[in-house]
């Protein structure tokens, strides 16, 4: 069993301690929290899908990150108190009031703080409930250099591993922060510990020699996610006492730091050298997301872009899709009980796989547009006609494509509904090689299910694969023609579509920034297996079929060779650089 260090809080205090003890392995890798020990962690749901974290720090105040809240109102919060899982809690809070720093600058996450005030006390009695006290450091220990210092250790906990306070002068880290005086950093040499983008508002905290939790650090920004040369940026709580004390009217509790005091506790040997006195500082990340990566998209474009910007996850697993960054995606009813997904090509025509729609009649059909949530959207429509593809195979799922005409034209002026692009590529390089080639980083979505025997999505589901090589062995096996059929997964499994994302679309993003219907999800065997890939069909190869039926109403991306070529290009360079730092690492 691994060695552990048990904390024991003062419960006499006001705030910074629960009934339960922190226990807390020194072993790398993961643990869960347990119940209830970290009282003043909460999970926030915005808009009905997204998610950051916070800390209670009164009964009315949450702090959280700035730009968990940036163009977004206080109706669209929900506040989960008293638990340890998403979207949880023993108490449930709406949000009165949104109080981001004045001076918040989103490009270079300065300033990135935010309080959140709740529409009702939250009762306090609550066993598993607390606040967390704000550090107070004095004006000359913030003045005179970082606090706290540089190596002082950290941990992340429910997902425990070592990190240290990484010196702002080091040159590597450097060009990342904008103000090291209200930021700091924190890592390891050499990487693969780290929060990343979406881990937004976790908690940075410490404890101090008379047994209180403090907080120091709100979960900012960084660069990619565990990377060797950058650690995570956290916004340095301690430069914001006073503005915090202000907008709350001093309802918060605090603990006075001054130049000279010795707060904090080194009694644990195996984190003290004669060199260097390591203070004991946690990362509680309440939600644990993934590194994620932003697409906007061109808004002028007439196809291929929704009002919002895309934010994927690139860890194991989907996520939850954010409103209005998917327009295209409908959900399908099929005798309101049956699930397809679609995507809409124009303002009457929706691209989806025969499959679904094999053996039904229009009549049968509802398509519900303009909502990440199942079954659900600002326009629905009946089906009018159903055109599937002829050479439809229902065996080997080659030409496993159909189109649904809808009763009557979507609204244009929705902000929540727009069409996608279809791809353009010239005969030639369609008979000589793959498109797109092997290695694209590609998006699936969908509402199916999300596991292999698991429940269908509530929400709308996205996730980031590649394409692979028809002559893979987790290819080769599943499709009977790979010009019309294509694989996508990752190595290894762990994400795929699975049933009920039938339908719906493969993408993938352009240099004209502009989203691409590249696939059609048809089949796979099972949902997320190591061993295989997940089936598609090869859009590209139906461009004049879909033309000829709907006359040529939907928006297109041209293609070249050359652009063709690209995303092989940049897939053998994926795979250098990894082989680097595989080398580098060994």
């Amino acid at each position: 069993s691994s060695h552990q260090t048990v904390y024991l809080c003062n419960t006499s205090v006001s705030c910074d301690c629960l009934t339960n003890s922190a226990t807390v392995s020194r072993i790398v890798g993961g643990e869960d929290a347990s119940s209830p020990t970290w009282g003043w962690a909460v999970s926030i749901r915005i808009g009905g899908s997204r998610l950051c974290g916070g800390s209670i720090i009164s009964s009315l105040w949450i702090v959280t990150a700035a730009h968990c809240v940036d163009g977004r109102t206080a109706a669209q919060f929900i506040v989960y108190a008293g638990s340890d899982e998403r979207w949880f809690g023993s108490q449930t809070q709406s949000i009165s009031m949104v109080i981001s720093y004045s001076e918040y600058h989103g490009a270079t996450a300065v300033n990135d703080i935010t309080m959140l005030k709740l529409s009702y006390p939250l009762p306090m009695t609550d066993s598993y409930v607390s606040s967390i006290c704000i550090l107070s450091v004095s004006q000359a220990t913030l003045s005179a250099g970082e606090w706290p210092p540089a190596a002082t250790n950290v941990r992340i906990l429910l997902f425990l591993e070592y990190m240290l306070i990484v010196d702002y002068r080091a040159s590597t880290y450097t060009p990342m922060m904008a103000d090291w005086p209200v930021q700091l950093y924190a890592g390891v040499s050499g990487g693969d510990k780290d929060t990343c983008q979406g881990d937004s508002g976790g908690l940075l905290m410490i404890f101090s020699s008379n047994s209180r939790w403090m907080l120091i650090g709100v979960t900012s920004s960084g660069i990619g996610c565990a990377l060797t040369e950058y650690s995570g940026i956290y916004t340095r709580v301690a430069a914001y006492n006073s503005s915090i004390n202000s907008n709350t009217n001093g309802s918060i509790s605090s603990f006075h730091l001054s130049q000279s005091s010795s707060a904090f506790s080194t009694d644990d040997a195996t984190l003290t050298n004669s060199s260097t006195t390591e203070t004991h500082l946690f990362l509680l990340d309440a939600i644990r997301l993934s590194f994620q990566i932003v697409y906007s998209c061109n808004l002028k474009a007439t196809c291929g872009c929704s009002s919002n910007p895309v934010s994927m996850n690139r860890i194991v697993g989907g996520d939850n899709a954010s409103e209005a960054t998917w327009g295209w995606a409908v959900s399908i009813a099929i005798n309101n009980s049956m699930l397809c997904t679609g995507s809409i090509l124009s303002s009457s025509w929706i691209i989806t796989a025969a499959h679904c729609v094999e053996d039904y009649s229009a009549s049968e059909f509802t398509v519900y547009a303009g909502s990440t949530f199942l079954w659900s959207g600002t326009q629905n429509r009946s089906v009018s006609l159903i055109v599937a593809h002829s050479n439809y195979d229902p065996i080997t799922y080659s030409n496993d494509i159909a189109l649904l005409r809808l009763s009557s034209p979507l609204m244009k002026d929705d902000s929540n509904v727009s069409p996608i692009c279809l791809p353009s590529v010239h005969s030639s390089v369609l008979t000589s090689s793959e498109f797109p080639t092997s290695g694209t980083t590609v998006i699936a979505i969908g509402w199916g299910r999300l596991s292999e025997y698991g429940q269908v999505a509530k929400y709308l589901q996205q996730v980031t694969l590649t394409t692979v090589d028809y002559r893979s062995y987790t290819c080769n096996s599943l499709i009977s023609d790979q010009k019309v059929q294509l694989c996508a997964g990752v190595p290894g499994g762990g994400k795929d579509t699975c049933q009920g994302d039938s339908g719906g679309p493969l993408m993938m993003f352009t240099s004209s920034k502009q989203w691409v219907l590249i696939g059609i999800t048809s089949f796979g065997q099972g949902c997320a297996r190591p061993s295989y890939a997940g089936v598609y069909t090869r859009v590209a190869a139906f461009e004049k079929w879909i033309d000829a039926n709907t006359n040529g109403s939907y928006g297109s991306v041209l293609f070249s060779h050359a652009e063709s070529a690209k995303s092989s290009i940049d897939y053998l360079l994926f795979f250098i650089l990894l082989i680097l730092h595989a080398s580098l690492d060994a």
